[in-house]
């Protein structure tokens, strides 16, 4: 399967550094997570520590003293909290009770 996955990031023009990404096998509706297919597993601990070691933190000082800048990427109401949105924050730092302007960008 990972060899298929490295053939499909060459064809699509991938450079080394793409080319050099982990792989973990999860069954997320059981919970499961593994490495290597023949490694035992009961939990997602292996997803989560791969996530631990690879992805930075979006914590970075001048980035949060930035603007608040956010991608949704689901939209939904709730009788009692209202609207709900779920984000990427991409820069700035989002306290609660903010208020947020929302803003479509076409270009």
């Amino acid at each position: 399967m990972h060899e298929k996955v490295l053939e499909l990031f060459m064809d699509l023009g991938a450079n080394d550094e793409q080319l050099n990404f982990t792989t973990v096998y999860a069954i997320a509706k059981v919970g499961l997570a593994k490495l290597k297919l023949t490694d035992e597993s009961k939990d997602l601990t292996p997803l989560l520590d791969v996530i631990l070691k690879h992805v930075a933190p979006a914590g970075s000082d001048e980035l949060s003293q930035m603007p608040l800048k956010v991608q949704p990427f689901n939209l939904g109401y709730d009788n009692f909290m209202g609207r709900l949105a779920v984000a990427r924050i991409y820069q700035g730092t989002i306290k609660n009770r903010q208020q947020c302007l929302c803003q479509k960008n076409y270009g």
